[in-house]
């Protein structure tokens, strides 16, 4: 009885069996015979069979044949005692000269007979600590050790180091003049020393692989700071170092080990893909660094769809022998073929490249210790709500004409949501994720919405809750865009004079004919028609300084539309409505008058944006727009903007166009003894003048609101920032150092904080950190303080260039890898990223195990 399955027929079966063993035998023809890897080995043309069994001190190679009654004579080989491994984890030069066929590939070895001990551990399965104090000698370190650089440590933090002596050395420290030995014709750089940061001590290299024990340099480190230049001059001229140091450099010279014509064949193969990987290192950091896409429809080369990275490539080749000679090569090798130029390694080195400078950014973060955070959310073109994560620190090391505070952005968080405590676990989630503490942060700055700024649940309560020394400092170029914002909504004639300039900019926009013909009214010198609406209030400048300048132009082209009957008639009436709104001798003083406001809110914004701004310019920037609103409140400044004006149209008030209306009188009163008769009337000036106070009162009220709030946070730094100003006394020293001290008690000793501010006055060009640390931890807490998310919002500009319509589909992890390449493309430029190859190396290694 038929089970209902269906069966092949034996014809089949048979045709499927031939497939298989048709495969089998391509894939052994490809396989290289143990015997190609070694040039000067001679067989004969009789032999079949290849030999190499491996013991702990020899290597017998064996030649036998078996047709032939003719054999060769062993062949046996010694090694000095003994690593008994033979591991190749590069890409393997089968022949000289020849780079074709299977050197493609990893290495890929097919042994017919091999003995060796199990406990053989491959090299490449061994990772060398870069502590010295944590190396296990044996024979597989010292040979992985002398196969690269040994990183000497020497950008290790050496402040932990710093010990006392005495009251009269006091205290001593490691410093990098350790690493350099002083001779009568300069200096010379001692490579052979290593710092532990494990033992803050001093190793010597090659006494630490090959020394007798006597000397603490190569066994526990040398740790006296106090006489550490006679300690180390001492070493140089013993016995055990010359010693060790010719050894150590014996067994690094390749002409003195057995296996030597097979390092070399590894070394060049190790030396051409390495040319490779820089060439497209190289390129992956440019195009990441400016924010372009890397993949195209395909990737054949010599494609005009191939994408951004292999024209990149292709541009290279046409100038350079080398890649020119390798793309022909490899090329378009086609599916399971190694090239290292495929989408995949270009992936593969975006996600390096990214979680180095990662490190990097982590790394300051770590050595400097306090931070702020500023998050900011915008939603990308897939509709996902991005949630930017930025962080400001004090670096350590200030490099000329760099400034010490930077900004750096980490991340970006999909779909937070716009709730504080959703807000609340995306931050503290994020400062996990990177090993941040947030006890150590001491600034966080947002815009003022009520999901951020909130007092009672808040993301800025919610965090103090955890960590009240996170001061909340508003976004000081938010709070300045507010504050002009209440000025215009509070007054009806300025919020209706910029819904005009919107309404002329939304007419022209919406026909290109109409753009068109304002365009050929304008003057080359003149500016086209603005947008008054926008986040900042650069955009309403923009607005008042067109129509201002180009008032004339605007009116006659409103006029042209007007009387040309060929126009619809509500296009002629929206011309005409535009008309007469803008062509008033108010709205002509409106434009004169919010141009030369806004121009100083501009530039004042402009400054706020920067990343080295902090409180103090902050409070000094809001306390001179304060000053500069009240000097112009006066009847000569409105005076001379209304003289400005009527440069552009003739004084004409629409008020006094207008027929008066009278109050009627009242039953019981008579016409000359009413008070109708002592009611004052304003005119078109008049009314005007109000309005003009109005706004600048307005616009003063806000500021000094904003200002008291930024400079109560400033109050507690302000005695410090202005420590050499001789007005300052001991006792407003005292006083304010008791204060900061109280509210920073955790971070600033209470014994000597107040003493080091009074002699840090008279020192201020000494060493901050070594005489006065309580000091430099407070100009540190005050300089980390962010007082703009503009970082934040600047990333959404890079989101959008990254994520557009055409890579809508994009990761969320390869998203961020390339938002910290093109945002942070400063720092990946100062970045050697030369490491990452061998890196990429170990991650791609395919070792095999003799």
């Amino acid at each position: 009885m038929s089970d209902g399955r269906k069966r092949k027929s034996g014809a089949r079966y048979k045709k499927l069996r031939e497939e298989h063993e048709e495969k089998e035998k391509r894939v052994i023809q490809k396989i290289r015979k143990l015997d190609t890897f070694f040039t000067n080995l001679k067989t004969d043309s009789s032999t079949s069979t290849t030999t190499l069994t491996l013991t702990t001190s020899t290597i017998t190679l064996t030649t036998s044949t078996s047709t032939s009654s003719t054999s060769h004579p062993n062949t046996e080989l010694d090694i000095t005692p003994s690593p008994t491994i033979l591991s190749v984890s590069t890409p393997l030069e089968l022949e000289k000269g020849n780079h074709a066929g299977d050197a493609r590939n990893l290495i890929s070895i097919d042994i017919v007979k091999c003995t060796a001990p199990k406990s053989l551990v491959s090299l490449d399965d061994i990772t060398v600590n870069r502590d010295p104090a944590k190396w296990i000698i044996n024979e597989t370190t010292i040979d992985q050790l002398l196969s690269r650089d040994i990183d000497q440590n020497i950008p290790e933090d050496f402040s932990v180091t710093r010990r006392y002596y005495s009251s009269v050395s006091g205290y001593r420290s490691l410093t990098k003049l350790a690493f350099e030995r002083k001779i009568k014709n300069g200096k010379l750089h001692r490579k052979y020393l290593c710092y532990s940061s494990s033992k803050k001590a001093l190793f010597c290299i090659p006494c630490r692989l090959f020394g007798n024990g006597s000397s603490k340099f190569g066994t526990d480190g040398y740790d006296d700071w106090n006489n550490v230049h006679s300690g180390l001059t001492s070493h140089e001229n013993s016995s055990e170092h010359i010693q060790s140091s010719s050894t150590f450099l014996n067994r690094s010279k390749l002409k003195n080990r057995i296996d030597k014509g097979l390092q070399l064949q590894i070394q060049n193969e190790m030396n051409y893909w390495r040319n490779v990987l820089q060439r497209v290192v190289a390129v992956v950091k440019k195009l990441g660094s400016r924010g372009l896409p890397f993949r195209g429809k395909n990737e054949q080369f010599g494609s005009n769809k191939n994408g951004n990275f292999m024209m990149c490539l292709e541009l290279i080749a046409e100038f350079d022998p080398f890649m020119s000679n390798h793309l022909a090569t490899y090329g378009n090798p086609g599916r399971g073929k190694t090239s290292y130029l495929s989408s995949t390694i270009c992936e593969e080195f975006i996600s390096l490249i990214a979680k180095k400078v990662l490190n990097v950014i982590i790394d300051e973060v770590n050595r400097c210790k306090y931070f702020s955070i500023v998050v900011d959310s915008t939603p990308d073109i897939s509709h996902v709500d991005e949630l930017s994560f930025v962080i400001r620190y004090v670096k350590r090391e200030i490099q000329e004409d760099t400034p010490a505070e930077v900004e750096r952005f980490l991340k970006f968080i999909p779909n937070v949501g716009h709730k504080a405590i959703d807000m609340l676990n995306a931050v503290t989630g994020t400062l996990e994720e990177f090993g941040l503490n947030l006890q150590d942060c001491r600034g966080q700055s947002y815009d003022t919405a009520a999901n951020m700024s909130g007092c009672y649940s808040g993301l800025k309560t919610r965090i103090q809750n955890l960590n009240p020394l996170a001061i909340y400092v508003p976004c000081g170029g938010h709070s300045l865009n507010l504050v002009g914002l209440s000025a215009v909504d509070s007054i009806k004639e300025a919020a209706f004079f910029f819904d005009h300039l919107e309404a002329i900019y939304d007419f022209f926009a919406k026909s290109t004919y109409r753009w068109q013909l304002m365009k050929q009214k304008l003057k080359p010198n003149q500016k086209i028609v603005k947008r008054a609406t926008g986040t900042r209030w650069s955009s309403r400048y923009n607005a008042c300084s067109s129509f201002k300048n180009s008032w004339e132009e605007f009116m006659e082209t409103l006029n042209d539309i007007e009387n040309n009957n060929s126009e619809k008639h509500i296009n002629r009436r929206k011309a005409a409505g535009l008309k007469n709104n803008l062509s008033t001798f108010e709205s002509v003083f409106m434009a004169v008058f919010w141009t030369s406001l806004l121009e100083r809110f501009n530039k004042t914004s402009t400054v706020l944006q920067s990343t080295s701004a902090n409180l103090e310019h902050v409070v000094d920037l809001y306390k001179s727009l304060i000053d500069y609103v009240s000097e112009i409140r006066s009847d000569e400044i409105f005076q001379q903007f209304i003289d400005e004006a009527k440069k552009i149209r003739k004084e004409e008030y629409e008020l006094d166009k207008k027929r008066r209306l009278t109050r009627p009188l009242l039953c019981d009163e008579l016409d000359e003894c009413s008070s109708r008769a002592n009611e004052v009337v304003f005119g078109g000036k008049d009314k005007l003048k109000i309005v003009y106070f109005a706004v600048l009162d307005q616009l003063r009220k806000q500021l000094e609101i904003r200002h008291s709030g930024y400079e109560n946070i400033y109050d507690k730094f302000k005695f410090l920032i202005n420590i050499d100003n001789k007005s300052i006394d001991t006792d407003d020293i005292v006083q304010g150092a008791n204060k900061l001290q109280q509210f920073y008690e955790t971070d600033i000793d209470e014994t000597t904080f107040t003493q080091e501010c009074i002699h840090f006055k008279t020192y201020m060009n000494q060493n901050l950190e070594e005489l006065f640390p309580n000091v430099s931890i407070a100009l540190r807490i005050y300089s980390c303080m962010a007082v703009t998310n503009c970082s934040a919002e600047r990333s959404f500009s890079c989101l959008k260039r990254t994520k557009t319509y055409l890579r809508s589909t994009i990761g969320e992890n390869r998203l961020n890898s390339l938002a910290l390449l093109c945002i942070e493309s400063e720092l990946v430029s100062t970045i050697d990223f030369q490491d990452l190859i061998e890196t990429f190396a170990n991650l791609k290694s395919r070792t095999k195990i003799f």
